[in-house]
């Protein structure tokens, strides 16, 4: 008699409850779990790794440098200040560091000496040939407004090739018309002023409503796109920098981020001026005009004009510290490189307007110059601890040692040779 319960078949079809899993199959279904897992894993992207900046510079170090740069610069008239740039920037380069690599600035200070000297002349001949004379002068300034750009794309140019990182060396793509449209704004208004000097001259007559009509109407012009001009500057400086192969670029910026942050401050600093004056007026008013129709003495309107100015000064300085923090933040907030690094700063306005930018010149001012380098180290410290990179995995480490393909060496050092190290204070 046949079992009525047979063992299942070991060839039973797949489908069947009663099957029973092979060695074979229990691996192929394992390699089938670690490529599904391996699949997974390639599509999932890798977490961007984050690069701190940092500054490893000190007060006491700094403080040794600063002061045998003053008194040599002071003994030889001037002279040393090209070396004195050099050590000083090679300080502050050689302290800043980002992932695990620190920077480094090799200009030559004789080149830097000869463009100073050069520039000297330029000032001081364009000077004494305009003398009091307004006509000269007015075309001396309209001449300086086109020699502006030109020495401001050679500064960028010379400070890019004199500096490197992870011995990679920067370098910076000369555009000259690009920068004078950056700059059309001040052509304009300086322009503005020449043609008026010309035209009065030629008529000899009180042309004091077209003065008012032609430099007003370049005033305000030039007050309703200064945001925007500072903002292509800023586009035209960082998509021009190289470091080595990697392009440098802004994320597209807001126009209306730039007027706030020039305007909004200036109006701040009306506000509380006016406010100040009139509180000052109510409680000193009264009795400095009292004394002033006794004695027939103008010293407490003059003395009340002089504490104005002063609550002006301050709250100007005051509030022209936040511009400098808003487009320092704008500026690297936006920064990008094309390897796919993103440039993060985290510096808060009134932190560091107020703490550190307001702190550091009270200091420099009442400590009659010593605390400068205090003041710098902190400033430079400060800014390092709070700005990052972000960048894709080995990026930074791939960047490292190499060159940029097909660079100059020619170029790089007739460009060297130039010495400009001229810049301007827009970031």
């Amino acid at each position: 008699m046949s079992d009525p319960f047979p063992p299942p078949s070991l060839a039973a079809d797949a489908s069947s409850p009663f099957r029973i899993v092979g060695d074979d199959e229990k691996a192929r279904e394992r390699e089938e779990e670690k490529e599904e897992e391996k699949e997974s894993e390639e599509q999932t992207p890798p977490e961007p790794e984050e690069h701190d900046f940092s500054f490893r510079g000190t007060t006491a170090e700094y403080f040794r440098i600063w002061l045998v740069n003053l008194l040599l610069t002071v003994a030889t008239a001037g002279i040393y200040s090209a070396w004195a740039t050099v050590r000083s920037r090679r300080y502050f380069y050689g302290n800043t560091w980002l992932g695990g690599a620190n920077l480094e600035y090799h200009a030559n200070p004789v080149s830097i000496l000869l463009a100073r000297l050069a520039l000297l002349g330029i000032f001081t001949g364009g000077a004494y040939w305009a003398g009091a004379d307004a006509f000269r002068n007015a075309y001396y300034s309209l001449g300086l407004a086109f020699f502006l750009p030109w020495a401001l794309v050679r500064g960028l140019s010379f400070n890019a090739r004199n500096s490197s990182w992870a011995d990679v060396r920067f370098s910076f793509a000369r555009d000259y018309k690009a920068i004078y449209f950056v700059f059309a704004p001040l052509l304009i208004f300086y322009g503005a002023l020449a043609g008026y000097e010309t035209f009065y001259g030629l008529v000899s007559s009180d042309m004091s409503g077209l003065f008012i009509v032609a430099v007003g109407g370049a005033g305000l012009f030039f007050v309703l796109f200064l945001p925007l001009m500072i903002r292509s500057y800023h586009r035209y400086k960082a998509g021009r920098h190289r470091l080595g192969d990697v392009r440098f670029y802004l994320h597209p910026l807001p126009a209306l981020g730039y007027y706030g942050a020039l305007y909004l401050p200036q109006i701040g600093a009306l506000v509380f001026s006016f406010a100040a004056a009139v509180a000052f007026g109510f409680v000193f008013g009264s009795g400095a005009a009292e004394q002033v129709g006794e004695t027939g003495n103008g010293a407490d309107n003059y003395f009340f004009g002089a504490t104005v100015g002063v609550f002006f000064l301050f709250f100007y300085m005051f509030f022209f510290f936040l511009t400098q923090t808003a487009l320092f933040r704008i500026f690297w907030s936006n920064m990008r490189a094309s390897n796919g690094a993103v440039f993060s700063c985290d510096v808060r306005l009134g932190d560091f307007a107020f703490r550190i930018l307001l702190v550091n010149m009270f200091a420099t001012i009442l400590s009659f110059g010593l605390l400068h380098p205090w003041a710098k180290v902190r400033k430079t410290k400060y800014l390092a601890d709070r700005m990052r990179v972000t960048a894709p995995p080995g990026e930074l480490a791939k960047l490292a040692g190499k060159r940029a393909e097909k660079e100059s060496a020619l170029g790089e050092e007739l460009d060297a040779a130039e010495g400009f190290d001229f810049d301007i204070g827009l970031i």
